[in-house]
C-alpha cells in the first residue's frame, strides 16, 4: 500500500486531470441572466483557502504549493503560491459542485514541478459532519510521508446554491495551475522578440484599507488586500465580497 501511494504521489504534466470549477478570489458565478439562457440551481461547497503550515520543504528550492479539492467527479484548485515553502498563503476562493450523493471532499496539496507535480500532503473532510451553514475558520490536519503529522491547512467551508445554465456546470474551465502573479496585459510581441513589459501590482489606497479594517476588525489584513486586488480597488465590490465571507 505504501508503494502504491508513492507511485500515485507524482503526477506527470501530461497526465494532470482537467481542472474545472475554480474561482480564485472571484466568488461570483458567471452571470447568464442577460443572455436569456435557462438556469437551474447548483449546490456548491465554497472553500476559502487561507494558508497551510507544512512539516517539511521537499526539495532544495522552496516549494510552489497549490491545493486541489475533489468531491465525487468534481475537481477545483487554487493558484500556485510561488516559493510558498512550508508556509504557503493562498487567500483564494474556489467553488466545488457538491451533489447530495457525495459527502467526502478530498484535499490534496501539490508542489508544482517542471517534470511532474508531487503530492506532498492530503486529507479527507466529511462535509456531512461540518457546519456549512455557520462557517468559521478551521485547521485541518494533513497526512503525508510523516504519517498524520504532515502539517495543517486553514479553510473556511460554506454551503451555497448558485445558478448555472441548464445542461452545463456554469464554471470557468481551467488550464493547469497558474502562479499567483498579476495578470499580464495582452499585446503583440515585436519581430525582434523584445522582453514583454511587466505589469505592476495594483497599489492599494491606505484609506480604503483602513476603512475596510474598521468595518471588519477581525479580518486578516492579507485577506482584505487580496479582496481589494480582485475587486480592482473597487471599495464597494470589496465590501460586498467581505460581507459574503462573513455571512
Amino acid at each position: 500500500q505504501q508503494q502504491q501511494q508513492q507511485q500515485q504521489s507524482v503526477f506527470p504534466v501530461a497526465q494532470r486531470p482537467p481542472m474545472v470549477n475554480s474561482f480564485p478570489m472571484h466568488p461570483q458565478p458567471i452571470s447568464y441572466f442577460n443572455a436569456g439562457i435557462p438556469m437551474r440551481p447548483q449546490r456548491v461547497c465554497r472553500v476559502t483557502v487561507l494558508k497551510a503550515r507544512l512539516a517539511k520543504n521537499y526539495g532544495v528550492m522552496k516549494m510552489d504549493p497549490y491545493v486541489r479539492f475533489t468531491v465525487g467527479p468534481n475537481v477545483a484548485q487554487t493558484q500556485i503560491c510561488e516559493k510558498g515553502g512550508k508556509e504557503p498563503r493562498w487567500n483564494s476562493i474556489v467553488d466545488v459542485p457538491y451533489p447530495e450523493a457525495y459527502s467526502n471532499m478530498e484535499v490534496e496539496i501539490f508542489d508544482c514541478r517542471t517534470l511532474g507535480d508531487k503530492k506532498i500532503a492530503w486529507t479527507d473532510i466529511n462535509l456531512a459532519e461540518e457546519d456549512l451553514q455557520n462557517p468559521t475558520e478551521k485547521w485541518f490536519h494533513l497526512n503525508g510521508s510523516h504519517g498524520d503529522k504532515e502539517g495543517v491547512i486553514l479553510l473556511i467551508l460554506r454551503l451555497r446554491t448558485i445558478s448555472v445554465p441548464v445542461g452545463g456546470t456554469g464554471f470557468h474551465p481551467l488550464l493547469p495551475p497558474q502562479f499567483m502573479s498579476p495578470p499580464m496585459p495582452q499585446f503583440q510581441p515585436p519581430m525582434y522578440n523584445a522582453p514583454p513589459p511587466q505589469r505592476r501590482p495594483p497599489q492599494h489606497n491606505p484609506k480604503h484599507i483602513q476603512q475596510l479594517k474598521e468595518m471588519f476588525p477581525d479580518m486578516d489584513d492579507e485577506i482584505i488586500k487580496s479582496v481589494l486586488t480582485s475587486s480592482h480597488n473597487d471599495v464597494n465590490q470589496a465590501l460586498s465580497t467581505l460581507l459574503e465571507l462573513q455571512s
